[in-house]
């Protein structure tokens, strides 16, 4: 019945004003008549498919018949919060694999009574045999909508939805979804701080670390970002922190400007002014994850630990951390001293030893991945950015976005696309599969990751716009 009252509404639209098409509203009003021969009033025929077809609400919007939403959940309860919002207008129907398997609709044609499926953090592994491919013939060949949110970790913080081995086992999952989970690999912009102090100097062990500092362009990637400051009573500023797209213009500057002659050896080691001038340094960096500090010294600082430390303290406030690296420092409370450093600027101490010089590579290496905290989610506030303006976020006002705590490693399929964007990741996805759409939406909306996203008018106002835009266009059967 929704169909066909579909199709007469289209049809009076389209012919209402076509007189070259030859049909007018007594035609489709003849096509209908009742087997009794008798002919319905042409206003009755207008106003019953207005009636039934469209709903006049608060505001003056219109509400579709096309709006019968099926909410699966892989955990119990995490698609509450969404199913109250969605519940303002639209027909919401919820079920749980877990507690519902019996009764919720799992073939073609129950499905077909909706149109569109939210998965709410829905792993392969919740769903019964073979509900892949009918969720792939439900939107590729019927024409349905396909919305998935991600949901709570698993035991051992691993996403449930978002599983990159759980979704590799579906090959249906894998084609339909407008997004790859993988491993996040944060952006990093990194500041090497070299000691170019004569103690340092003399000693030898700034000739061992130079021909390896460009190690560290080994783990960077285009994304990141690299500078380096060298440092005796004052800090200099060798390069500026650059894209590491640079890295010939950063490895040239080290070459040229860090002096390891010993006849030319000069100066102490103090660290406030160096540690100071990274900070500064990292004010013209925006958009990277993490602001890390990598600073090679002979350990003994011509300042006190309680000089230093408050620098290091604002360092952390403003999210940058720092690891220390001594070359042949035999000196106990020294090394003590140095670990104190590293600690307190949420990074880690190396003490390595002349004849382990050829670690340096890895140890850069090893230190970068240890505070980039490779994962498979990113769980620091950010604010969603709106990447390509489509009909999921039309009249969005960026100004007004709302917070997100958290997100699903991600990369965007090639045809797909981006609407909201992290930092570099994905953050909402959709494109067209077949006669239907899917969207993927890396956050979770059960207040997790979202609760102020979901309590927010603009957070519901995406989410509204990303369900209408993903919603079957006609009655599926």
């Amino acid at each position: 019945m929704k169909k066909l009252i579909c199709l007469l509404l289209v049809a009076v639209l389209v012919c209402v004003n076509c007189v070259s098409c030859g049909y007018y509203i007594t035609d489709i009003v003849d096509s209908i008549k009742p087997d009794d021969g008798e002919t319905p009033d042409t206003d009755d025929v207008i106003g019953d498919i207005g009636d039934d077809n469209v709903e006049e609400t608060p505001g003056d919007e219109v509400v579709s018949l096309l709006n019968d939403i099926l909410i699966l959940e892989g955990k119990t309860g995490e698609g509450d919060i969404l199913a109250d919002i969605l519940a303002q207008r639209y027909n919401v129907t919820k079920y749980s694999f877990k507690e519902d398997a019996d009764k919720m609709p799992t073939d073609l044609v129950h499905l077909a009574d909706y149109e569109q499926i939210v998965l709410v953090n829905v792993a392969y592994s919740d769903m019964p045999e073979g509900f892949d491919y009918t969720l792939h013939k439900y939107v590729n060949d019927l024409g349905g909508g396909l919305f998935t949110v991600g949901g709570s970790m698993d035991e051992g913080d691993t996403p449930h939805a978002y599983n990159r081995t759980d979704i590799s086992l579906s090959q249906y999952l894998k084609k339909m979804l407008p997004v790859e989970a993988l491993n996040y690999e944060p952006s990093v912009a990194l500041m090497i701080i070299v000691d170019t102090s004569a103690s340092f100097v003399t000693s030898g062990a700034l000739s061992l670390i130079k021909p390896n500092l460009a190690a560290c362009f080994d783990v960077l990637n285009e994304r990141d970002y690299c500078g380096v400051i060298s440092f005796k009573t004052a800090s200099t500023e060798v390069i500026e922190i650059l894209p590491v797209s640079e890295k010939d213009r950063i490895r040239d500057a080290i070459n040229s400007s860090i002096i390891d002659d010993p006849s030319t050896a000069s100066g102490g080691t103090v660290f406030s002014s160096a540690i100071y001038a990274a900070s500064e340094a990292f004010k013209t960096v925006e958009n990277v994850d993490k602001k890390h500090i990598l600073l090679f010294t002979d350990g003994n600082p011509g300042d006190s630990f309680e000089t230093y430390l408050p620098y290091i303290e604002q360092n952390m406030y403003d999210g940058i951390t720092m690891s220390v690296v001594t070359i042949g420092n035999t000196d106990k409370e020294l090394e003590q001293k140095m670990q104190d450093t590293a600690e307190a600027g949420g990074g880690i101490y190396y003490a390595i030893k002349t004849y382990e010089a050829d670690t340096i590579p890895q140890l850069i290496v090893n230190d970068i991945l240890a505070v980039a905290k490779i994962g498979t989610y990113f769980n620091e506030a950010f604010i969603p950015s709106v990447n390509e303006i489509t009909s999921a976020v039309e009249g969005v006002d960026e100004d007004d976005m709302p917070l997100l705590n958290g997100f699903f490693s991600n990369v965007a399929k090639r045809e797909a696309t981006v609407v909201l964007m992290g930092k570099h990741d994905p953050i909402y996805a959709e494109w067209k599969y077949g006669n239907g759409s899917v969207g993927s939406f890396m956050c979770d909306l059960s207040g997790i990751w979202s609760d102020e996203f979901v309590s927010d008018d603009v957070g519901k106002q995406i989410i509204f716009g990303i369900i209408e835009s993903l919603m079957a266009t006609e009655p599926l059967m």
